[in-house]
């Protein structure tokens, strides 16, 4: 730096400002480059928000091109707790009757009373089966495709009350986990065991998981060793004479539901009724006394909200890329976008295809046959491009929720002119923003465009560094010259003296 900073001390001249003037001359063209860059940087800011926002549109079309989003259903109940009910699917409108006679149930089986909880019992094995009894535990038949698990007790230590519970879960938990693993295997009798302590003493509980008389179980002396020993028989829960239970067992029989739909009898192993009635998920929760009267209607506002999301995603895509390709007579400049063909197209595009009649229709437009347009249901195009909503108007075209369904959500891939306005508009913004399309491509071209910018950037950087080094060489050989000149001048006027 002291070479550059005495630059002009032997010949007077202020080289170091002439140096700084040809360089500024000379760094225009980078000057230039930098404004590019620093513009493309703003485009493609501005294309990531108008991708975000067209991501925004095609969740809200999502929403109003499908059809099945067309029949959002309530359903609500006249009175009473002992049935609900709610929307599964899209059920028909009008009313449900439920009564309930019996509800499914647990199979339970509670032993012979023991002094405790610790109380030895003896050795055995207990063969846990699945499969249904018959009226009054009279009769069991096994389920098909042999069901079961054998709980071996073996040693005396393993013997009490409290260690053949644990050992009963443990050995549910690990079939369980068994067929987790490979489903070709037979179901799992899955019962959990439990010690109930009153006055009588402890009893060993077993509980099926699932409800419904298929789910069933008995409790036989397993094959193979040891052999009973002890008390071990009152754990037991098979068919006899006379028919269990036996002396100090107690038996909750597993049951199925017992209910009517519409006067139709209905019976079913959970008290969850699935497509019993279609579209409905009705739960009974208690038996009743009088029928409970469920009232599927259509939900209005879930409607309109699906199409108030999608007319805001849109008027958010169309008012911030105007913004952009917008002069502001104002501020006299342009946007980011201002005569970017890309964006212009896009609004354009966005434009026709909400003005665009379609034959998906033709109950709206007021002439029989005529297509039907956006506005003939109350949503309209304003100058500035976006979309307003007629209430009273849409509220009228929902009265007819069939034809207003097809206007938007009919698929006609071969005849777009007869297929619904948002899936037309959904294939256009799954389009654009596309990998091919044309936001995505303009994104690329402007990446590309930069990416060149910087490189140049670069190479001017690297030749001005050569420039400015020459001019410096240049100058400081000038200055020693003129040094060196100044020097034989002062010694020819001392000698003259």
């Amino acid at each position: 730096m002291a070479a550059i900073q005495s630059l002009g001390v032997g010949s007077g001249i202020d080289a170091n400002s002439i140096v700084t003037q040809l360089m500024a001359v000379e760094r225009r063209p980078l000057s230039q480059l930098q404004k590019n860059a620093s513009s493309v940087q703003t485009q493609i800011s501005v294309y990531g928000n108008v991708k975000s926002r067209l991501d925004t549109l095609q969740t809200a079309l999502d929403k109003v091109k499908l059809s099945s989003n067309w029949s959002p259903a309530t359903v609500s109940n006249s009175g009473g707790t002992a049935v609900s009910a709610s929307v599964s699917g899209t059920p028909s409108t009008g009313d449900v009757t439920v009564s309930v006679s019996r509800l499914a149930q647990t199979q339970s089986v509670a032993s012979s009373p023991f002094a405790s909880a610790t109380a030895t019992v003896g050795l055995g094995t207990l063969k846990i089966e699945l499969g249904q009894w018959s009226a009054g535990f009279a009769g069991f038949t096994p389920r098909a495709g042999n069901a079961s698990i054998e709980v071996k007790i073996e040693t005396a230590a393993d013997s009490t009350l409290d260690k053949i519970r644990d050992a009963i879960n443990a050995k549910v938990t690990e079939a369980k986990a068994a067929k987790l693993a490979n489903p070709a295997l037979p179901d799992v009798p899955d019962v959990t065991a439990s010690i109930v302590t009153d006055v009588s003493g402890s009893r060993l509980v077993m509980q099926s998981n699932a409800t419904g008389e298929a789910n069933g179980f008995q409790v036989t002396q397993g094959s193979g060793t040891p052999a009973m020993t002890g008390d071990f028989s009152k754990l037991l829960f098979a068919p006899s004479t006379p028919p269990p239970p036996a002396t100090g067992q107690i038996a909750r029989a597993a049951a199925n539901l017992e209910a009517s739909v519409n006067g139709v009898p209905v019976s079913l192993a959970s008290n969850t009724m699935t497509d019993v009635v279609q579209g409905l998920s009705i739960e009974a929760k208690a038996v009743t006394t009088t029928e409970q009267k469920l009232t599927v209607g259509r939900d209005g506002e879930a409607l309109k909200k699906n199409i108030n999301e999608f007319i805001t995603a849109y008027n958010d895509v169309v008012t911030y890329t105007s913004q952009q390709t917008a002069y502001n007579a104002t501020t006299k400049q342009g946007g980011p976008l201002q005569g970017d063909r890309t964006a212009l197209a896009l609004l354009s595009q966005l434009r026709q295809m909400a003005t665009n009649a379609t034959s998906a229709s033709t109950a709206f437009s007021g002439t029989a046959g005529q297509a039907s347009r956006l506005a003939d249901v109350g949503i309209t195009l304003q100058r500035d491009g976006t979309l307003k909503a007629d209430s009273s108007k849409l509220d009228k075209a929902m009265t007819n929720l069939p034809e207003l369904t097809k206007l938007f959500t009919q698929v006609n891939t071969a005849n777009t002119s007869a297929q619904g306005v948002a899936q037309n508009l959904a294939t256009l913004v799954r389009t654009v923003i596309g990998s091919d399309g044309s936001v995505s491509s303009r994104q690329s071209g402007l990446s590309a465009a930069l990416t060149r910018n910087q490189a140049d950037q670069t190479r001017i950087n690297e030749r001005l560094e050569q420039v400015e080094a020459r001019l410096r060489a240049q100058y400081t050989a000038l200055d020693k010259r003129m040094a060196g000149i100044s020097g034989l001048g002062q010694y020819i006027n001392a000698l003259t003296r």
